[in-house]
């Protein structure tokens, strides 16, 4: 039996999210990696059998066999045959706003009964209504995401077949053919929305949200490649701050002492003010990043604006890690923009390549194996959404690693939110830390790295 043949594009990504988020809740622990493997994999399959598509979703999306059961019937939901619907009771509106309902049934009785002419206003109206527009900044992504959540196709689509059933009694093939008849509008009506969010949808939306804004793991492609070109000046201007700062230092505090003694000579006037001025001491700056899957592109970002700052530190050390942890400042030399952080995953993986991070042993290793350089000058800033996978997060190695430093900086992309969802273990790896830092877009970015200072 087939299934519904799935959007492409940004559409397939934003369908993939959504599933995930329903598996989530659900109860079944499902990591960022795991919905970029999906929809690569959908990529590879055919997208118009079920089985297919089933397999794919599965063991990309499942680590645990425990999970196979709330998973099947998470598929069975979205992309398994209609199910039937009640009809509601008179005056029984299941919807709380009044203007969605009418929307939604307005959709559903134009794919019941094959109004294509219909579908282009109700795609406008969809996208004004959910899309955010004018409300929130975000890619065209994460508008068809959220336009898809707020407008609930599924239920759209079996009441479509429920109006259908409504008309007179059908045969099993009249039956099979109607919904095949609704899902083919439905796949016609996601490009319309698709098409209306690239359009702007005529209602004066906001020009594209600067790259400062946008979400690291949000990012579309021509997105990520703004932010690459936003990282130097962004870099140039945090540099150029971080100098101004030092000079304004550079005066000291009003010596009062000193500044009376040496008015004797002026009649009691203070014409020459002595100054206290600390002795500058730069911090020693260790930067661990995690380069796997969408972490990588974070990592480049955070490493892109330290190493702008590299004279504020005396002791600058880069460090990369994925299951296994290896320093990467010699390969860096002040040199980032030449390198691709994604190319450093070979010599951050132990030699069984699982390319799924461990931070629990990389945390082991990294104590074992630099520990012993550690100093209290020394400030470790760990980049990564703090995922352990299930396993032993390594919270003992962290707390002895901040024992044996000035202090440590966890840097997280995933909206706070997420945290604690499913493997993230952030609020545990919080109690280890000095500060767990919520970075999602550049903007926060350069705010804690500016802080480092």
């Amino acid at each position: 039996m087939g299934t519904t043949p799935l959007p492409t594009g940004d559409a397939l990504v934003a369908v993939v999210l959504a599933f995930a988020d329903q598996l989530r809740t659900s109860g079944v622990d499902v990591p960022t990696s795991g919905v970029v493997d999906a929809v690569a994999a959908l990529e590879q399959v055919d997208a118009t059998s079920r089985s297919e598509t089933r397999v794919a979703l599965a063991t990309t999306l499942v680590k645990h066999s425990g999970h196979l059961a709330a998973f099947d019937a998470a598929f069975e939901r979205w992309f398994g045959p209609p199910m039937p619907l009640p009809p509601p009771a008179a005056g029984d509106d299941p919807l709380d706003d009044a203007e969605d309902a009418a929307l939604r049934r307005r959709l559903a009785q134009a794919l019941a009964s094959g109004d294509v002419d219909a579908l282009p206003a109700l795609a406008a109206q969809a996208v004004r209504r959910w899309a955010g527009f004018g409300v929130v900044a975000g890619s065209d992504r994460y508008r068809l995401h959220r336009l898809l959540r707020g407008l609930d196709l599924s239920a759209v689509r079996q009441d479509a077949v429920r109006r259908g059933r409504g008309a007179g009694r059908r045969t099993a093939l009249d039956e099979r053919l109607a919904q095949a008849d609704v899902e083919a509008l439905l796949d016609r009506y996601r490009q319309m929305l698709a098409a209306e969010i690239r359009a702007g949808a005529d209602v004066g939306a906001p020009a594209t949200p600067s790259p400062d804004e946008v979400d690291f793991l949000r990012a579309s492609t021509g997105e990520l490649r703004d932010m690459r070109a936003a990282v130097r000046p962004l870099a140039r201007r945090l540099a150029a701050k971080a100098a101004h700062q030092q000079r304004r230092s550079r005066g000291g505090r009003l010596d009062m002492r000193r500044t009376l003694r040496g008015s004797l000579q002026s009649g009691g006037v203070p014409l020459d003010p002595a100054y206290r001025h600390r002795p500058r001491t730069r911090p020693e700056l260790w930067v661990l990043c995690d380069v796997s899957g969408s972490m990588a592109e974070f990592s480049r970002f955070t490493l892109a604006l330290v190493y702008a700052l590299h004279e504020e530190f005396s002791g600058l050390r880069t460090f990369v890690f994925v299951d296994d942890v290896q320093e990467i400042t010699d390969v860096l030399d002040r040199r980032l923009h030449d390198v691709d952080p994604y190319a450093l995953l070979a010599r951050a993986s132990a030699s069984r390549a699982r390319h799924r991070s461990d931070y629990g042993r990389v945390l082991r290793s990294f104590l074992d194996r630099y520990g012993g350089q550690l100093s209290p000058r020394a400030t470790l800033v760990v980049t990564g959404d703090a995922r352990s996978h299930h396993g032993d997060p390594g919270l003992h190695a962290l707390r002895e690693i901040q024992r044996r430093s000035r202090r440590i900086w966890f840097l997280n992309p995933e909206p706070r939110d997420r945290w604690d969802q499913g493997d993230s273990v952030a609020s545990l790896y919080a109690l280890a830390c000095d500060r767990m830092a919520e970075v999602r877009n550049l903007r926060q970015l350069g705010a804690c790295v500016t802080e480092l200072l």
